[in-house]
């Protein structure tokens, strides 16, 4: 895979990451530190390059499990091979935070980085004593790939609006498992975003009716 097509799942490779901070307590004292655990959590988190961070202090036990075939070993591999070249989020906007329990829910948006312009819900559960990112939503993961390849600058911009343009007749289902096997760098999710990108060439350069090729 060449380095401009690979450098179209880097953005998805690393994650959210960052410290948790816990919450405790009742009563609307209680609710409010964990309203203020959560944001602190994931502003923190999703500007980070640090695997352990990542893999060991933000994600929780499911999420790792239901995107790393091979739990926080290979969580760790990936995401240390990412940090080299992944742009992290410069600021994150965390909004919209309620707690229900053991489990919450936040909107959140990223600015500037790899991802900048990224947008949507996320849920979060208590866990180790703290806060842990429980799973993405289908609309942040859509925003989140989308952005990832239209910020690469290096890369045609008829090519990646082609890109985005397939990513969006995506259904939700099909959204989620290419995305979760982008974040853990899958044979499959990488020969289908190849497969994404080829269509894209071949159709930009297949001669246009009536005159010559774009």
């Amino acid at each position: 895979m060449g380095l401009r097509r690979r450098r179209l799942l880097v953005a998805l490779l690393a994650v959210v990451a960052g410290l948790a901070l816990g919450g405790c307590g009742g009563g609307d004292d209680g609710a409010e530190q964990d309203r203020d655990a959560i944001g602190a959590m994931l502003r923190d988190g999703l500007a980070t390059n640090d695997p352990a961070a990542i893999c060991t202090r933000t994600l929780s036990a499911g999420l790792v499990g239901r995107v790393f075939v091979g739990g926080q070993e290979q969580c760790l591999a990936i995401q240390a091979q990412a940090a080299s070249v992944r742009r992290p989020p410069e600021s994150v906007e965390v909004t919209k935070i309620e707690v229900d329990g053991d489990r919450g829910s936040a909107l959140v948006r990223l600015r500037g980085g790899d991802e900048d312009g990224t947008r949507g819900p996320v849920t979060v559960v208590r866990e180790g004593g703290g806060w842990r990112l429980n799973d993405l939503s289908t609309a942040f993961l859509r925003s989140e790939f989308t952005a990832a390849i239209t910020s690469d600058q290096s890369v045609d911009r008829r090519l990646r609006e082609c890109a985005a343009r397939a990513l969006a007749r995506l259904s939700d289902p099909a959204m989620r498992r290419l995305a979760f096997g982008a974040m853990a760098a899958t044979a499959a999710a990488q020969e289908q975003v190849q497969a994404i990108v080829g269509q894209c060439v071949q159709g930009l350069a297949a001669p246009a009716p009536g005159g010559d090729s774009v």
